[in-house]
């Protein structure tokens, strides 16, 4: 692939996640619908971003509420972007990628490479 194509495609996936944040509320709505349903009281809230870890609180309960509990991210210390831009790059490209490329790609060990494309897909599959 080109360089400015490259380019090209980094830059539509940085206009529609340009943070972690913003994965992160994607992340609740796909899993929690939209507006967010509380699993605990099972109200419809707003929920409250807590400033220390990656959840939410319930606005009626003060439930907290882990939007990557349960998924590949949830033990992992790579940026959910970066997984984020890995689905993208998996999803856009015609061929598929091996951990060398995708090593390359988005700056990771070998090791990381290997897993996160292991686990993306595994989701794939289960899903399908």
């Amino acid at each position: 692939m080109s360089a400015p194509l490259q380019t090209e495609i980094f830059r539509k996936f940085a206009r529609r996640f340009p943070t972690d944040d913003v994965c992160l509320e994607h992340l609740l709505h796909v899993r929690f619908d939209n507006p967010p349903r509380c699993p605990k009281c099972h109200r419809r809230s707003k929920l409250h971003r807590l400033s220390k870890e990656p959840a939410f609180v319930c606005q009626w309960c003060g439930n907290h509420i882990h939007p990557m509990a349960g998924t590949a991210f949830a033990r992992t210390r790579v940026s959910l972007q970066i997984w984020y831009f890995l689905m993208f790059l998996i999803c856009t490209r015609t061929k598929p990628l091996n951990a060398r490329v995708i090593q390359r790609e988005i700056g990771v060990t070998y090791k990381t490479a290997w897993r996160m494309k292991r686990e993306i897909a595994r989701h794939f599959v289960d899903k399908d």
